[in-house]
């Protein structure tokens, strides 16, 4: 009788910690700070340019 006495009572302790650490963990999180992403903007190219520097590219290549 005294062991499942000692059992209970041993159940209902951890039951207690593990729910007052998960109360305390939320309590003391602070609110996660919005990240700020960087916006990379990207100019479109000429299409001239963009022809040109193929050109170049494939000029290159040839040798």
């Amino acid at each position: 009788m005294l062991v499942l006495v000692l059992v209970l009572v041993l159940v209902l302790v951890r039951v207690l910690v593990l729910v007052l650490v998960r109360v305390l963990v939320l309590v003391q999180e602070p609110e996660p700070e919005p990240v700020q992403v960087p916006v990379l903007v990207l100019e479109p190219e000429p299409v001239q340019e963009a022809w040109a520097r193929g050109r170049v590219n494939r000029l290159a290549a040839a040798g």
